[in-house]
């Protein structure tokens, strides 16, 4: 399971269209029940929350924990399940203004990426034509080519 998260496909961006401006619930997990296994950043990349229950955020603890090779869990899906039972869960209300600011935040990286993007495809241009121009001057440098002088 090397490169997915352990969490469900929910993503937190609601664009201006679908949001109905109310409170929504999440349920989140801030603290691996193997915290002193679990690295921080791997711990991140996985999250473990939820938009649709309680429920759905304990999966994802459980997949976290039994997919994880810190955790070296992958064999005992059992205990991994008892884990994300007894895990701190908690309930947050996510508001309209964190949703704004969210979707404001996400438009900016969006555009750096896009701007980045540009800029990358613009230097591997420069680069490709730099590449082209050094092989013509060595080909001009090169003694024309002569054929192998045969030994009698």
């Amino acid at each position: 399971m090397s490169g997915t998260r352990a969490g469900g496909n929910e993503h937190p961006y609601v664009s201006a269209d679908n949001d109905d401006g109310e409170p929504r619930r999440k349920w989140e997990c801030r603290i691996c029940p193997l915290d002193k296994e679990c690295s921080g950043t791997a711990f991140k990349r996985a999250k473990l929350y939820s938009y649709m229950s309680e429920a759905c955020c304990r999966e994802y603890i459980s997949r976290h924990l039994h997919s994880s090779s810190r955790h070296n869990l992958s064999e005992n899906k059992q205990l991994c399940d008892e884990l994300a039972a007894d895990a701190d869960c908690k309930e947050t209300e996510e508001t309209f203004e964190e949703r704004l600011e969210y979707r404001e935040w996400y438009k900016e990286q969006e555009s750096a990426s896009k701007n980045w993007a540009a800029s990358n495809e613009a230097g591997k241009r420069e680069a490709a034509a730099a590449d082209e121009l050094a092989k013509d001057a060595r080909q001009r440098q090169m003694p024309p080519h002569r054929p192998p002088m045969m030994r009698r």
